[in-house]
């Protein structure tokens, strides 16, 4: 099992489903690693709270998203749908979180609710191409 399909194109490709399955969890361990690190640093250099934290959320949800898009984008690949699908679910997803988060500096009522779509959106995306059979042999993508 390799994380990526080739290290200059990591969302090329395709994976079946027991396999997106041990990605899933390696992806995101990756990708809160590699997010930890901005949040630091911004928060040297923005003494402020509440605008440190709002731009340290929003840099930490890019490096999340790319790794964690690799899997998803690689296992919609098998199942014959296009990896735009992922991206722009993921894009959804990180405004959704940014817009949680401010909601909760203006101590808003919304943020609950919309964190609790925000969560069943990702748990479906995330989960759904586990529950679809891959196409059998080659397709547009590649084969397995």
């Amino acid at each position: 099992m390799r994380f990526i399909g080739s290290p200059t194109r990591p969302w090329q490709g395709r994976i079946g489903r027991i396999e997106y399955l041990m990605q899933l969890p390696l992806a995101v361990v990756v990708g809160i690693g590699l997010s930890m690190m901005p949040v630091h640093l911004i928060r040297l250099e923005n003494p402020d709270p509440d605008g440190g934290a709002v731009l340290a959320g929003i840099v930490t949800l890019v490096p999340l998203m790319a790794v964690l898009s690799i899997p998803i984008v690689r296992r919609l690949h098998d199942i014959g749908r296009s990896g735009a699908l992922a991206i722009s679910a993921l894009a959804v997803l990180g405004l959704s979180l940014v817009g949680i988060r401010l909601a909760r500096l203006a101590e808003s009522d919304v943020a609950i609710p919309l964190l609790v779509v925000t969560l069943a959106m990702t748990l479906t995306m995330v989960l759904a191409p586990l529950l679809i059979p891959g196409t059998p042999g080659p397709n547009r993508y590649g084969s397995r």
